[in-house]
């Protein structure tokens, strides 16, 4: 026979009047309740040991006040074991509270010290956090450098072009890497080229042989030589296009505005130069075919042009070479100009060839110009290739 349920009365201390559940009532019985005195507990307290002291003071007057020696003696003594128990509990006051500060002290020394160890930790944390940081960032360079570098070398113009301004892209965003990105653009304008045929050949008409065999002498041409002198100008003519890109880049980030250059007649100093220019970079162009240079107004350390072929003018109007600038054996194709340009360094142009006008005016010189062997090919006036040393701004020598 089953009992009926008796169903849960509402709790009193519930808010809702909701019986709790087992589980809580089960957390609630964990739960340690503390006591808190009242002050009625605290003045009662006081006024038993107030009481209490009163009695003993009581029962000794009226048990050793009688006034013989005697009494007096014990009384004494009493005194003299109530002071003995008073310093005994003085000093277990004192050991208690010598206790307690060198406890404090500890704890205080343990905060210091937890402390610092936190503080460590974080220094650890953020030096982690920064190592991993820039490791991340050399992973980023390294394989955005790498996938540039691969394209190129790719037989693909376009291709060639995104990895040439991918370069540009990541030489700007990261000075420690302009010189090795200038490095690879100068290598590849080092490379080997053949510039396309100014005008192509006439087709030639007619056919030589039958036409049976056409297709058999052209199949046969192909084995022999796969490119035709057509599509050997119309690849020479793209690789033209990323070699003019390569060396705008090169121009673009190492030209300053005239406003930046120092007025050497009256001595004022330059001004900052902008964000895009690429400080302090040196060029090795050694035996590059270079196409139609504009390297106006730019600013570079050292340059090699030795051996290098000029086609098309060659300005260079502006340029200030803080350190060397190397011409030997260089050639001049057509026009090259020299206005205003500043030698700081040594600047060679031995055995150095200009089949067209060569224009030095006003240049400034730091150091003797070297041009023994060059050439002047074309029959110009020497008064027109002007070699001028003006006195050098104050406080150079």
């Amino acid at each position: 026979m089953s009992l009926p349920q008796v169903p849960d009365q509402p709790d009193p201390s519930s808010p809702t009047g909701v019986p709790p559940a087992a589980g809580e009532r089960h957390r609630a019985d964990d739960r340690v309740s503390y006591t808190v005195l009242s002050p009625r507990a605290i003045w009662s307290a006081a006024a038993v040991i107030l009481l209490l002291g009163i009695g003993v003071a009581v029962w000794l007057l009226l048990a050793y006040g009688r006034g013989d020696a005697q009494a007096r003696n014990q009384l004494e003594a009493i005194k003299t074991a109530g002071t003995i128990v008073v310093g005994t509990g003085g000093a277990a006051a004192l050991l208690l509270a010598a206790r307690r500060q060198r406890t404090a002290e500890i704890a205080l020394r343990q905060k210091e010290q937890d402390q610092a160890d936190v503080a460590r930790a974080y220094e650890l944390q953020k030096q982690t956090a920064e190592t991993s940081e820039a490791d991340a960032v050399a992973r980023r360079i390294t394989e955005e450098y790498t996938k540039a570098v691969d394209q190129l070398g790719s037989n693909k113009a376009a291709v060639r072009l995104g990895g040439l301004y991918a370069l540009e892209r990541l030489a700007q965003n990261n000075v420690a890497q302009r010189q090795t990105i200038v490095n690879v653009l100068c290598a590849y304008l080092r490379m080997p080229y053949t510039p396309p045929r100014a005008v192509a050949q006439p087709r030639r008409l007619g056919v030589r042989r039958p036409l049976l065999h056409t297709s058999r002498r052209a199949a046969a041409a192909r084995s022999v030589n796969p490119a035709s002198p057509a599509d050997r100008d119309a690849t020479a003519a793209q690789e033209r296009e990323v070699r003019l890109a390569a060396q705008r880049i090169l121009t673009t980030r190492l030209r300053i505005p005239p406003s930046t250059a120092p007025d050497t007649a009256a001595a004022v100093p330059a001004a900052p130069l902008p964000v895009d220019h690429w400080a302090d970079i040196d060029i090795d162009l050694t035996g590059a075919t270079l196409i139609n240079l504009v390297f106006d107004d730019c600013r570079l350390r050292n340059a090699n042009f030795q051996r290098a072929t000029f086609i098309g003018t060659a300005i260079f109007n502006g340029v200030q070479f803080t350190g060397n600038a190397v011409f030997n054996e260089v050639q001049f194709t057509s026009d090259a100009f020299f206005f205003e340009t500043r030698f700081a360094g040594n600047a060679w142009f031995e055995e150095a060839r200009f089949t067209r006008e060569a224009v030095f005016l006003d240049p400034w010189f730091g150091r003797d110009p070297e041009f023994q062997g060059a050439r002047f090919d074309r029959s110009v006036p020497m008064d027109v290739a002007r070699f001028v040393r003006p006195d050098p701004p104050s406080g150079q020598t």
